[in-house]
């Protein structure tokens, strides 16, 4: 309709907003990125590896990018022409993950823990009140001796 060439392209990980993303013809991997949202924290940036449908100029079908070059000093010089069916994958970092997982496992781990608690506060209220009606039988018993 305007005349602006258009393609798709695929982003997925760790991203904030992964998914198939219609773009403009002529896009660069900076750009493509703000339109996800960016790097979600933990993002391996060092190692985003794109996957073409079909080899680019010199062959290659896949591409391994560094990107934390450009972060550091706005340099896009390693940067690749996207092409249309391009899919982008943005790995977390294993400190991030370890992180991640150590924290879900905290949190399970909580969960137990309170249970347990619960549990056990269940336990004592009944042997609280069991020891309460038999100190109470005691005494009338003893009252009326």
């Amino acid at each position: 309709e305007d005349g602006v060439l258009r393609m798709y392209v695929n982003i997925w990980g760790h991203v904030s907003s992964p998914g198939r993303i219609l773009v403009d013809d002529g896009i660069d991997l900076a750009t493509l990125l703000s339109l996800t949202g960016g790097p979600s924290k933990g993002a391996n940036m060092k190692n985003v590896r794109v996957y073409h449908e079909y080899p680019d100029k010199n062959g290659n079908v896949v591409n391994i990018i560094d990107f934390t070059e450009f972060l550091k000093t706005g340099d896009r010089s390693n940067f690749i022409n996207i092409q249309p069916n391009d899919t982008f994958i943005i790995q977390q970092t294993v400190l991030s993950y370890i992180i991640e997982e150590v924290g879900t496992v905290n949190t399970i781990m909580n969960l137990i823990n309170i249970y347990l608690n619960l549990s056990n506060h269940k336990h004592i209220i009944m042997i609280a009140v069991f020891s309460s009606a038999i100190h109470s039988s005691l005494l009338y018993t003893y009252k009326y001796l």
